[in-house]
C-alpha cells in the first residue's frame, strides 16, 4: 500500500538531473509564468507569459502521456512542485490571471490524470483548498477584480471543499 509521507524519497539520486530539469521548466513556464501574466502591464509582456504557461502545461501533458508522474513511475519533487498551481488553475490562473477560458480538466488531459492520482494519494487532497484559494486570489488582488466578487465553483470541481 502507500507509504508515509515521511519515508518518501523526492529525490532519488539516479533522477536528480531530471528533477532539477523539469523544476527549472515548471517554475519559469508555468508556476511563475501564471504570476507573469497575471500581474503583467503591458501587452507584449502579458502574451510571452501566457505562451510560456500553455508551452509548459504542453509538455508536461505530453510527458504525463507516458509516465504516472513527471518523472517517471514514481512521485518526486518536481510532482510536489507543480502540484499547488496546478491545483489552482482553472479556478485562479485561468481566469484572473491569464484571462482565458483554458482549463487544465478540458484541455490538458495527461495533466488532468496526474492531477487526480495526485490527489488519490493519502493525505493530499487535504492540503489543497481551491475555493480557499479563490477566495483569497479574488478577495485580496484589487488591481485585477476590483469587485472582489469570487466566482462561484461548479460542485463537479476539483479541489473545490
Amino acid at each position: 500500500g502507500p507509504r508515509a509521507a515521511s519515508d518518501a524519497n523526492l529525490r532519488p539520486p539516479a533522477l536528480r538531473a531530471a528533477i532539477d530539469a523539469w523544476n527549472r521548466k515548471i517554475y519559469e513556464r508555468v508556476n511563475n509564468g501564471v504570476y507573469r501574466a497575471g500581474f503583467a502591464t503591458r501587452q507584449g509582456p502579458y502574451e510571452e507569459a501566457v505562451a510560456d504557461v500553455f508551452a509548459g502545461l504542453r509538455e508536461l501533458d505530453a510527458a504525463l502521456a507516458k509516465s504516472a508522474f513527471v518523472c517517471g513511475d514514481a512521485v518526486t519533487e518536481a510532482d510536489v512542485f507543480l502540484l499547488p498551481t496546478v491545483e489552482r488553475f482553472d479556478g485562479c490562473y485561468a481566469p484572473l490571471f491569464l484571462r482565458t477560458t483554458t482549463t487544465v480538466r478540458h484541455d490538458y488531459p495527461n495533466v488532468e490524470k496526474w492531477r487526480a492520482r495526485m490527489r488519490d494519494m493519502p493525505g493530499v487532497a487535504a492540503t489543497v483548498d481551491a475555493r480557499a484559494a479563490a477566495r483569497s486570489y479574488y478577495t485580496s488582488l484589487f488591481p485585477l477584480n476590483p469587485s472582489g466578487i469570487v466566482p462561484v465553483f461548479p460542485s463537479s470541481t476539483p479541489g473545490g471543499t
